[in-house]
């Protein structure tokens, strides 16, 4: 079974609205966020199995005092939030486009490699250093 190019997909019924569905979806999950209690938000499994901090810990309170305008606070609670909401952009930005029949920009094809393994890295590294206790990196720790 051959796997559909974006093209196929684009010309579903489906393909153009499910860029918007998600966008719909993150904006409601944003809004449960900002506006909802912190007692709902489950406990890192990671954390509450290894005592280490993962890369997404932190992350829920990041996006709470991103909306309500603490952005020191937001980068203090996860340091990887503006890559990640650049990533998460540029990702839905591509996923619109070719729902909707454009290609992929050039660069991107030619490029996705080194951006993917970029951004490992960069996971791994921040990782690393924010359960380095002791250090000047400790302040990445939540």
């Amino acid at each position: 079974m051959a796997v559909p190019t974006p093209n196929q997909l684009a010309s579903r019924p489906i393909g153009p609205l499910a860029p918007l569905l998600a966008a719909a979806g993150v904006g409601l999950l944003g809004a449960t966020v900002a506006f909802g209690g912190a007692g709902w938000v489950p406990r890192c499994p990671i954390h509450a199995a290894t005592g280490g901090w993962c890369p997404g810990c932190g992350m829920t309170r990041a996006v709470r005092h991103l909306v309500h305008g603490e952005f020191g606070a937001a980068l203090g609670s996860n340091a990887l939030l503006p890559l990640v909401l650049v990533a998460s952009a540029g990702g839905w930005w591509l996923w619109w486009s070719t729902a909707n029949g454009r290609p992929a920009p050039r660069w991107l094809l030619r490029h996705r490699t080194p951006l993917w393994v970029g951004a490992l890295v960069a996971t791994i590294l921040f990782t690393v250093a924010r359960n380095l206790s002791g250090t000047p990196f400790a302040a990445l720790a939540p």
